[in-house]
């Protein structure tokens, strides 16, 4: 987990998100990317599954960010959703932004609505130093 890293992390944002590695693969999203990605199924190679999606390892105990955009139909927004209240459950500190109108590219256009949401997000994780300063 992320207490076991050599540094620690101000906090962590996701943009839309496959941050539960089995229910993504049980819907298939992606024509079965995370099947691929993992080299086969959840009843195949569960320990995989249990290594690489982050709801295996909550609570994460960082402060979380989950964007996603509410037209995205790559990853639904269910699935952040589902995450962001299994995470607060577990006593996480989560905030979710889903944006209306929003497809799943939309945060790498810098003129878009997505992208200011996330340069929101990367300025509240971690406010600009004399000497790092953040450009969006």
């Amino acid at each position: 987990g992320l207490s076991s890293l050599p540094y620690s992390a101000a906090a962590v944002i996701g943009l839309a998100p496959l941050l539960d590695l089995v229910a993504a693969q049980a819907s298939g999203l992606g024509n079965n990317a995370v099947e691929s990605f993992l080299d086969g199924s959840f009843g195949a190679v569960p320990d995989r599954y249990r290594l690489a999606s982050p709801r295996a390892h909550l609570p994460l105990h960082v402060r979380q960010y989950v964007l996603h955009g509410e037209a995205d139909t790559v990853v639904p927004p269910e699935h952040s959703r589902d995450y962001v209240d299994a995470a607060r459950r577990a006593g996480d500190d989560v905030t979710l932004l889903i944006l209306p109108g929003t497809d799943h590219m939309a945060f790498v256009d810098p003129a878009s609505q997505a992208h200011d949401a996330l340069c929101r997000c990367l300025a509240a994780a971690a406010p600009p130093l004399p000497s790092r300063r953040f450009r969006c």
